[in-house]
């Protein structure tokens, strides 16, 4: 969100247009939610029209990476683990050739 918000396009548009795209954004982080349960995760995506769609899927660790099987698609996501802390971990999305995106992604437990 940080690249999205030091972006030209961002830095020119309208006051009307920032404040939407800040409301998105707030949207996203408030209903963005990761549930692991076993072998599987159960999650929120929230989407840039204000709209949510409940996931569920399996999920596996291996050494640094987080792989998602989602139930309705055929391949899985993968995310590097930057950090992982008992309370909190980080994250970035793993691209089909291997690449990293740009954006971390912060989770933290709730209770």
């Amino acid at each position: 969100m940080e690249a999205i918000l030091n972006s030209q396009q961002f830095i020119n548009s309208t006051d009307e247009q920032r404040i939407r795209v800040m409301e998105s954004m707030d949207f996203t982080l408030d209903n963005t939610f990761y549930e692991f349960k076993g072998d599987s995760i159960f999650y929120t995506n929230a989407g840039g029209d204000m709209q949510l769609s409940q996931k569920t899927g399996k999920f596996l660790v291996q050494s640094d990476t987080l792989i998602i099987f989602p139930s309705d698609k055929v391949n899985p996501i993968k995310f590097f683990l930057s950090s992982y802390e008992k309370e909190e971990f980080e994250m970035k999305v793993v691209y089909k050739d291997g690449s990293l995106g740009p954006s971390v992604m912060t989770f933290g437990r709730v209770k």
